[in-house]
C-alpha cells in the first residue's frame, strides 16, 4: 500500500512509518476529545445536582418554615449585558409654533407632547426641553408665559411637563369635556346616511367626553340610541346582540352593508324595468327646428306666426330644407332665419321616446287649433 504523495518505487519502511505517525495522532485526539466530553458530563452532573439539592432545601423550607434562608440558585449562563445608544438626530419634525388661538391649543398641544416623548433625547433634558416649548410659541404666548419661564417653572427645575400644564390651564378649554358630552346626548344618524360616515363623528364626540375610559354597557347605550330607525329596527331582529362595544360596531357595520348593498341592486333593478330612466340619448345637430305646422305656416303670414315658438325637428327634415333652400325654423321658402317671426325651438332634455311622444301631442294640438280656425274663418265668409 502506497501513502498519499508517495511516488512509485517508494520505500516500504517509510511509507509504515508515516501510517504509524498518522495513527498516533488520531489516538490522541481521540483521547483528548473524549476527556472534553467527560468533563462536560461531570460540569452538567454537577449542575443539576446543586439545582435538586436547591430544589430539596425550598421544599423542606415550605415545609418546616425556619429563619434559615436557602442558597440562591446560580444562572445557568450570563445573563447579556443590555446596551441602550443615546439617540441623536430627531424623528419629527417640529411642531409649528402656538399662536395663542384657543381652538388650535388641543391639536398643538398633542403635537407638542408626541415631539417630546419620541425625540426627548436628542433635544436635551429638561432645561433644553423647556426651552425648546417657549421656542415653539408666538409672540403673544411668550409674553403670557415669560413669568413662570424666569422662575424656571413652579419650582425652579425647569421641568417640561410643568410647562405644558400652566400652557393648559391658560389656554386649555375647561368646559370642553361638558360640552362633548352633550354633544354626544343629542347626536343622531341621519336617515340616508351610511354607518360607515356616522361612526367616526360619533368617537370623535366619545373620546372628547371621555367615554374611551367608560364600560362597554354605557358606550354600546349611547351608540344604539344614536343610530337611525332604520338600523334601530333591524337590531331588533337579532336575538344575540354583542353588548362589548367593539362586537356591537361590528355587528352594526355588518348590517349597514348589507342594506346599503340591497339598496343598490334595488336601484338598478328599478333601471332596468323603467327604460325611460335611461340616459337621454342626445345629438349634435346644430340646426334642427320644426315649425307649428309646416304645410299651413307656409301660406301663413308673419303676423300669425309673431309670438310662437319653432319646434324640435330631426336632422332629416334640417336637410330637406336646405334641399330645398326654405326657412330652417318654419320652412317657409319665401323665409329666412334671421327674418323669422318664429322664436327659437328649445332642446328637448328628455330621451328620444319622451320627445316623440311630446312633439306628436303638440302637433295634433296645433293642428286643432289650425282647424278650428279654417272652420270658423270659412263660416265667417258665408257669412
Amino acid at each position: 500500500m502506497m501513502a498519499p504523495n508517495e511516488p512509485e518505487g517508494g520505500s516500504p519502511g517509510r511509507t509504515s512509518q508515516m501510517m504509524i505517525q498518522m495513527m498516533t495522532q488520531l489516538a490522541e485526539r481521540l483521547e483528548t476529545l473524549q476527556l472534553e466530553h467527560q468533563a462536560s458530563q461531570e460540569a452538567h452532573r454537577n449542575q443539576i445536582q446543586m439545582l435538586q439539592d436547591n430544589m430539596a432545601t425550598i421544599q423542606q423550607a415550605r415545609l418546616t418554615p425556619s429563619d434559615t434562608i436557602p442558597t440562591p440558585l446560580p444562572p445557568l449562563s450570563p445573563a447579556p449585558r443590555l446596551i441602550s445608544a443615546e439617540k441623536k438626530k430627531p424623528t419629527l419634525p417640529d411642531p409649528s409654533k402656538f399662536t395663542g388661538v384657543r381652538n388650535t391649543f388641543r391639536a398643538w398641544l398633542l403635537e407638542m407632547k408626541n415631539k417630546l416623548m419620541v425625540d426627548g433625547r436628542a433635544i436635551g433634558g429638561h432645561r433644553e426641553q423647556f426651552a425648546y416649548v417657549y421656542s415653539r410659541l408666538e409672540r403673544t404666548p411668550q409674553n403670557m408665559t415669560i413669568a413662570f419661564v424666569e422662575r424656571g417653572g413652579k419650582d425652579g427645575t425647569h421641568n417640561p411637563d410643568q410647562y405644558l400644564a400652566y400652557l393648559d390651564e391658560c389656554y386649555g378649554d375647561p368646559n370642553a369635556q361638558a360640552r362633548a358630552i352633550d354633544r354626544l346626548r343629542t347626536i343622531r344618524q341621519k336617515e340616508d346616511e351610511s354607518f360607515a360616515a356616522f361612526l367616526p363623528k360619533f368617537e370623535r364626540e366619545m373620546a372628547d367626553s371621555g367615554g374611551g375610559e367608560w364600560v362597554d354597557a354605557v358606550q354600546v347605550n349611547y351608540l344604539e340610541g344614536a343610530l337611525n330607525h332604520k338600523l334601530r329596527e333591524r337590531l331588533i331582529s337579532i336575538s344575540d346582540i354583542p353588548r362589548d362595544y367593539v362586537g356591537f360596531v361590528r355587528i352594526v357595520q355588518t348590517i349597514s352593508s348589507r342594506l346599503d348593498s340591497l339598496e343598490l341592486s334595488t336601484k338598478w333593478s328599478r333601471r332596468r324595468r323603467s327604460p325611460g330612466q335611461l340616459t337621454p340619448t342626445t345629438t349634435t345637430d346644430t340646426m334642427d327646428w320644426e315649425p307649428t305646422k309646416v304645410n299651413r305656416t307656409a301660406h301663413q303670414g308673419d303676423d300669425q306666426l309673431r309670438g310662437k315658438r319653432a319646434k324640435w325637428v330631426d336632422q332629416a327634415e334640417m336637410d330637406k330644407r336646405r334641399r330645398e333652400r326654405r326657412c330652417f325654423r318654419c320652412g317657409r321658402s319665401e323665409c329666412r332665419v334671421d327674418k323669422c317671426p318664429l322664436q327659437p325651438p328649445r332642446r328637448p332634455d328628455t330621451n328620444r321616446t319622451q320627445v316623440n311622444k311630446v312633439y306628436q301631442a303638440a302637433v295634433e294640438e296645433e293642428e286643432d287649433k289650425d282647424t278650428m280656425t279654417d272652420q270658423s274663418s270659412s263660416d265667417s265668409g258665408k257669412e
